[in-house]
């Protein structure tokens, strides 16, 4: 077992043997302290070049320095197809079986590496029960540097993936063709992040939108989200799907869609899926990113941020609803179109008023108490009618004239509706019309005003 007094019984190096193979070493030392009913391994920092697939068991945890100092490599000089470097799984990640479940296990304070030859990282499969993956930086695997699928109660908290030549981080997604469940349940995944995912001719909008993802979130219920970080991902920067019944907390993203074929710089790309809504408490879109959603796809935001909101946030065929009123007033009228829950309530309305006369609108006012709104001027036609000249009614609020033309010919009950930006203050209305309809035509309209809200809170843009 080597020199007990110079390593101790729980560190790595004292289960090497010079010229023995380095994965051997790792494999007596997790034998060794299961025997003696489990517990941690040290891993001193250096190099490591593992020659096969560092196999985790249940009740003993590897646990190096820190990412920084302790490295695990997928040795370059053995085919790493259909492997990863440290498996959290009792069964091969290619096989067709349902693995044994695996519990209080892990690895912690290192970096796994995949040499480019490596398929996978770090692989998690049916490992339960306070099994811990934290401080860990994977690196440079051929499919994805991290995967979990089909486990719970499993931390994995300052998680970063770097130079993934695929996908960066997956959690809920089999992408090695297992059988049985994927879903993540109850596992917390505390400040995880992705730097550089993807490969430039991979990724296709159409035709392989989620290649180079550098975060992807297919099943994961119930599980504590608090910061996500997505840069430079040659795909989308966040995958996430609806209806995963976690709420994600603060996301950033930046740089992400640095394809030759992407047509957008995709930050989130939310899929639709189950019913329930994807949340996110706060949202930064940094150097033009942008959302995607996914068609009947639901976001349900509280914040959002960005450099510049004038050439939009959202694209595709999905909904948003804003959580914070106060974002409607930062985001363009196309973003605007996005928003699920924006409300009109109306500010005042006026019956059966005649288009014949000069004065019949002069006696009409209200006050407007909001601060500048955006409204609609609905105009209802009681009767069918048309004149040679245009309608145009005058909003007079405070010294500000605003003329509003709604046309020359009208159908009975078929409204016309035209945007008008009102201040706050006493609003008075006026005939502006160059000539009317002569009084044998009976021509009048209802008119009502209505502005937007979400929440009670005014839209002043809309």
């Amino acid at each position: 077992m080597g020199t007990l007094d110079r390593y101790g019984v729980d560190n790595v190096l004292n289960y090497m043997t010079p010229g023995a193979r380095t994965i051997d070493g790792f494999n007596l030392a997790r034998d060794s302290k299961r025997r003696r009913g489990g517990g941690t391994i040290f891993i001193p920092a250096g190099d490591y070049y593992l020659e096969d697939e560092l196999v985790l068991v249940d009740f003993v945890k590897f646990e190096g320095e820190s990412d920084r100092i302790t490295r695990l490599f997928g040795s370059p000089n053995v085919n790493g197809e259909g492997r990863a470097v440290v498996r959290s799984c009792s069964i091969p990640i290619t096989s067709k079986d349902l693995p044994e479940p695996l519990s209080h296990t892990g690895i912690s304070n290192c970096t796994i590496n995949g040499s480019n030859t490596w398929d996978c990282c770090l692989y998690v499969r049916l490992t339960t029960n306070e099994s811990r993956f934290n401080n860990v930086t994977t690196q440079s695997a051929k499919l994805v540097n991290t995967n979990i699928i089909y486990s719970w109660y499993v931390s994995m908290n300052n998680h970063a993936s770097r130079d993934a030549m695929n996908y960066g981080i997956i959690i809920g997604r089999a992408i090695f063709n297992e059988s049985g469940s994927e879903e993540v349940n109850a596992c917390s995944f505390l400040n995880m992040r992705s730097n550089y995912s993807g490969q430039n001719d991979k990724y296709h909008p159409t035709n392989n939108p989620f290649a180079g993802a550098g975060i992807t979130i297919w099943i994961a219920n119930s599980c504590a989200f608090d910061y996500l970080g997505a840069e430079n991902s040659y795909g989308v920067g966040i995958l996430a799907r609806k209806g995963i019944n976690s709420t994600l907390g603060d996301i950033y993203t930046e740089a992400n869609g640095k394809g030759s074929k992407a047509t957008e710089k995709i930050g989130l790309y939310v899929i639709n899926a189950d019913s329930a809504p994807l949340l996110i408490n706060y949202l930064n879109l940094t150097s033009e990113q942008k959302v995607f959603l996914d068609l009947n796809s639901l976001l349900s935001l509280g914040y959002i941020y960005r450099h510049s909101f004038e050439s939009g946030c959202f694209l595709g065929g999905g909904e948003v609803f804003l959580r914070n009123p106060r974002n409607a007033n930062l985001l363009s009228n196309n973003d605007l179109a996005y928003v699920s829950n924006i409300k009109s309530l109306t500010l005042c309305s006026f019956a059966n008023v005649s288009m014949t006369s000069y004065t019949a609108l002069d006696s009409l006012v209200f006050y407007n108490a909001l601060e500048r709104i955006s409204v609609s001027f609905i105009f209802n036609p009681r009767v069918t009618f048309s004149h040679t000249d245009s309608i145009i009614i005058r909003i007079l609020v405070d010294g500000n004239n605003i003329d509003i033309n709604f046309g020359q010919s009208f159908t009975k009950d078929i409204q016309v509706t035209k945007k008008v930006i009102i201040p706050k203050g006493v609003v008075h209305f006026k005939q502006q019309s160059n000539s009317l309809p002569d009084t044998s035509t009976g021509a009048s309209a209802d008119m009502f005003l209505e502005y937007y809200h979400i929440d009670g809170f005014p839209i002043y843009n809309y």
